[in-house]
This record gives C-alpha cells, structure tokens and sequence, in this order.
C-alpha cells in the first residue's frame, strides 16, 4: 500500500510541477472514506470540506442518476440511496472538523462572498491570496471536465445560488417532507450555512 500511495503522490507532484505549480488539489468526494490513509502518507495535508444545502445536493444528484446514463449506477432512480449518501458525507465531515488541517466552508457562502472565503481559504492553505483568483475559473474548470461528465455542463457558468430551485421542481410535496425528516439526523439546516 505504501509503496503505491508513494508513487500516485509522486505523479500528482510531478503533473504539478510541470505545470509550474506548487500545490496540487484532488476534489474526489468519495475520497473522504480514505482521510486517514491521505493523512498517513502526504505530507501536511489540508482539507477544505466546501459542504452545500443537503435538499439542493440531493435533488442534483437524484436529477443527475435518472438523467445521464454513466452517473451514479448504484443510486440509480433511488431517493433514499441520494439522501443517505450526503448523510454519510456529512457525518464523516463532522468527524473531521476537530482537526486542525480540516476546514468546513459553506457553499452558500462562497457564492454570496467569494472572496472573503477565498481570502480566508488561502490563509488555511499557506497561500497568498491573489485577485486572480477569481478569474478565469470557467477555463480552468474545462481542463478537470471529462467529455463524459455532461451532467457538469453547467461549471462553465457564473457563479450562481440555485438553491431551492432544483428542490422544489424535482421533489413534490411529500417527498420535500421525507427528505427534511431524513436529512434532521444530522442538524442540516442550522450546520451548513456556517463556515468554519
């Protein structure tokens, strides 16, 4: 295992520096299972927890499995299977946070106040914070966007709050309900909308 972390750490900094740069990001969701392992063998690592309304990410991912062929087999027309996967990545979050290398953001926050939280971000990274920051994210979002991943189509738009949208025109009435009962386990409505 070491010996294979060491070289896919090795490549990720080799691709880096490459392209001239002295930090590398990797933004996998599901790498939350593996903090301890990434903890374990790369050297100092930060994790920016950026955690969004828990009705709007289920109500994107519900959309995006019964939508696009190759998203998401296993929650493949499953509202139950869309809600526990943000519970789980919440609850692993939550694990996380008393930890002086995690740092929890809203994304609410980010898209009311994009440079505040960039400018505190860069700050928890070690990172001078630089107004180009806020430029040219569209291009560079092209460059991480397999021709694949249509249901990313929309990254190349401005920084928007859609939130409640999505919500209340995929989900009735009562399944609006069961999602908010379902989501209450883990405090949803007042823990996302702070950053830490």
């Amino acid at each position: 295992m070491k010996q294979k972390t060491q070289a896919f750490i090795e490549i990720l900094d080799t691709l880096a520096l490459e392209q001239q740069k002295s930090y590398w990001l990797e933004k996998s969701p599901h790498h939350l299972s593996y903090i301890d392992i990434i903890e374990k063998y790369v050297p100092d690592p930060k994790f920016i927890h950026l955690v969004r309304n828990g009705e709007d990410v289920i109500a994107s991912m519900y959309e995006a499995v019964n939508t696009y062929a190759n998203w998401g087999e296993r929650y493949r027309h499953s509202l139950d299977a869309c809600i526990q996967q943000w519970i789980w990545s919440i609850q692993l979050t939550q694990n996380q946070l008393h930890k002086p290398n995690h740092k929890r953001v809203s994304y609410e926050t980010l898209v009311a106040n994009p440079q505040a939280v960039l400018q505190d971000l860069a700050a928890f990274i070690g990172i001078d914070y630089q107004e180009t920051m806020l430029q040219g994210y569209q291009t560079v979002a092209k460059q991480v966007v397999l021709d694949t991943e249509s249901w990313k189509s929309q990254v190349y738009q401005p920084i928007h709050n859609a939130n409640s949208r999505k919500f209340h025109q995929v989900f009735d009435d009562q399944q609006q309900d069961y999602i908010r009962e379902r989501l209450s386990v883990v405090n949803y409505p007042e823990w996302v909308g702070k950053s830490e």
